[in-house]
């Protein structure tokens, strides 16, 4: 505990100059940047070879208005992004870079069509004149398996059972059927029987397809894997009619939404001599917002608006269904007509509509987290509401265990850190532009290279510290919820520590027997003092920081005899401090530049987590 307010004393001090820090008789610079720490001396040269102008200390004006400008910046930015998102939401409502439904399809389509496993080929597979099966027989000297074709009469010849027609079975009663023959000409035995190579068909493709012609494929080709072997549809080619004219004259009639929306596996196997037709496309719509699949679709005569959501794949969570508009775009004459949910199943659409679903204006509130610890009832992480209180938070958690100790709570805040460390970066600055000022002028005296050595032992222990981002706070719940100007509004990421009640009393600094002493309500600032054996030779006579429980801070000017004028107020976990005395100081003002620091080390001071520690 004594090593905290060690490591804080160099700070207290340059709080309690008096009013001054340095003579200007010095004629030796070189001696006086030796007698700085290294870190400082490099800043104090680098400031030197700048050959910036030591600004004056009462012109400080602390860091508002780098916060100010980096809010502005922040505000341009959301600007611009908003005007992008208008410009890609406006370019939406024409139905402009949607893509045709489905087009997708042909460029993720496998590359290849012959069988990938053979042996796994769909028992509904067709056979037919030129496949051949692999047959093993349970004669076990035979030790290869014996392949045979299926002749252009349709059958398959097989040793001791003769010619066995399965032309235009499927692959499952094929091998069913030969299995069963054999096991009826020799009882008990059974034969392994599997498709090993497939017949070539011979499929004329014609119409809108990028790439027509006759095309020779595994017997097992489909309807998309010609389409796609030659390139896809083309753009005036219609996706949802196309026919198949098989040679001996019937046809089949493919709508490849059917397998694109609903799945459905009849991809139409293809015979050979088959003849495909792509026609051209119907009428074309396109529908964007709050769709599921947007894009420009393709309808076939009499389809309804119900229809075309059920292709788009109905609404999104975010869709506003009291926002469908259509835009007609008929003989260059546009018109829009808004749309009644509830009657989509009447309404016709035609070739050039653009059907637009609105979307509900995002209302994504951020979620804000603190933490609350120590003596409270549930103490954890809470999500809080933009503007919550501290009190609807404590309630939250159960409210305080009997041995907290509100009054000594701590508040520590993210963006309170931010402006410390801008005010410290920002008197840092001044003071390492101070001595570099100093040091070329000359203007230190040699007589107060003691004086000026502390100040820079000060400044390098500064340097280094990180600010705690403490904020003052009443935590009496009582309180608070009587009065809402109490009662501090909550930042997101805020720590809360509600210590446990303390019945110390700490005085630190120049004096005797520094430690903690029992509290006893009738004694005062000085009793404290005398109790730790009294002031120091070194200590500074005139000055004592008196810091309460809630980081409220008092530097007292008049020693110790304001104790007994002012009657201040000692509470348990109350800090006394008693500085060491250091001189006086030159050119740079207390109130305008070492002032500001004050405020910020006392509250880390008066933290009784710190003091735990």
């Amino acid at each position: 505990m004594y090593k905290f307010f060690t490591k804080y004393s160099l700070f207290i001090i340059l709080c309690t100059y008096p009013s001054s820090v340095f003579t200007q008789n010095v004629n030796d610079q070189t001696n006086f940047l030796k007698a700085l720490p290294p870190s400082i001396q490099s800043d104090v040269l680098r400031e030197i070879a700048s050959g910036e102008e030591a600004p004056d200390p009462r012109e400080y004006r602390g860091p508002r208005t780098t916060v100010e400008q980096l809010d502005s910046t922040l505000e341009k930015i959301k600007l611009q992004l908003n005007e992008i998102e208008n410009e890609l939401t406006d370019s939406d409502d024409l139905g402009v870079n949607l893509t045709r439904f489905g087009e997708s399809f042909f460029s993720t389509f496998q590359t290849t069509f012959s069988p990938i496993n053979l042996p796994n080929l769909s028992g509904t597979y067709i056979v037919d004149v030129s496949d051949q099966f692999s047959i093993q027989f349970p004669d076990r000297s035979i030790s290869k398996d014996i392949y045979h074709m299926i002749e252009r009469d349709g059958t398959i010849s097989i040793p001791s059972l003769g010619k066995i027609y399965v032309a235009g079975l499927s692959l499952d009663q094929a091998i069913k059927k030969i299995k069963k023959k054999y096991s009826d000409r020799f009882i008990g035995k059974e034969i392994d029987i599997s498709l090993s190579k497939l017949r070539d068909v011979n499929v004329l493709l014609v119409g809108n397809i990028k790439f027509p012609g006759l095309y020779t494929l595994p017997g097992n080709a489909t309807t998309l894997s010609l389409l796609n072997a030659a390139g896809g549809i083309k753009e005036s080619g219609s996706y949802r009619n196309i026919t198949i004219k098989s040679a001996n004259g019937s046809e089949r009639n493919l709508d490849l939404y059917q397998i694109f929306v609903f799945g459905n596996n009849d991809y139409f196997h293809l015979l050979d001599g088959d003849v495909v037709m792509v026609h051209p496309t119907g009428p074309q719509v396109s529908i964007s917002g709050g769709i599921a699949n947007r894009g420009v679709y393709e309808l076939k005569q009499d389809e309804t608006l119900d229809q075309l959501f059920t292709y788009a794949g109905r609404f999104t969570p975010s869709a506003d269904l009291n926002k469908i508009e259509i835009r007609h775009n008929q003989s260059d004459n546009f018109s829009t007509e808004s749309i009644n949910i509830n009657s989509l199943q009447n309404i016709k659409l035609l070739n050039g509509d653009n059907i637009k679903i609105g979307l509900f204006e995002p209302k994504n509130e951020p979620v804000y987290t603190v933490e609350l610890l120590g003596q409270v009832n549930k103490p954890g992480k809470y999500d809080i509401k933009p503007g919550e209180a501290l009190s609807s938070l404590i309630k939250r958690a159960g409210g305080y265990t009997e041995n907290a100790y509100p009054f000594g709570g701590t508040l520590h805040r993210e963006s309170t850190k931010v402006v410390e460390q801008l005010t410290f970066d920002r008197i840092y600055k001044e003071m390492i532009v101070f001595l570099a000022s100093s040091a070329q002028a000359s203007t230190i005296s040699s007589q107060q290279d003691q004086g000026s050595g502390k100040l820079a032992l000060i400044l390098d222990e500064f340097k280094k510290q990180t600010p705690k981002g403490r904020v003052s706070a009443n935590f009496n719940l009582q309180e608070i919820t009587a009065n809402q100007n109490l009662d501090i509004t909550l930042q997101h990421n805020d720590k809360i520590h509600i210590p446990l009640y303390s019945s110390e009393v700490y005085v630190y600094g120049e004096v005797m027997n520094p430690g903690s002493k029992m509290y006893r309500p009738e004694l005062h600032g000085k009793d404290y003092i005398e109790l730790a054996g009294g002031l120091g030779r070194f200590s500074e006579k005139n000055r004592v920081i008196i810091i309460h429980p809630n980081g409220d801070s008092y530097l007292l000017s008049s020693g110790l005899s304001i104790f007994t004028q002012d009657k201040i107020d000692i509470y348990p976990g109350t800090v006394i401090y008693a500085p060491r005395e250091i001189g006086a100081l030159e050119g740079i003002s207390y109130a305008a530049t070492i002032a500001p620091i004050f405020s910020s080390l006392a509250l880390s001071l008066a933290s009784l987590n710190s003091i735990g520690d």
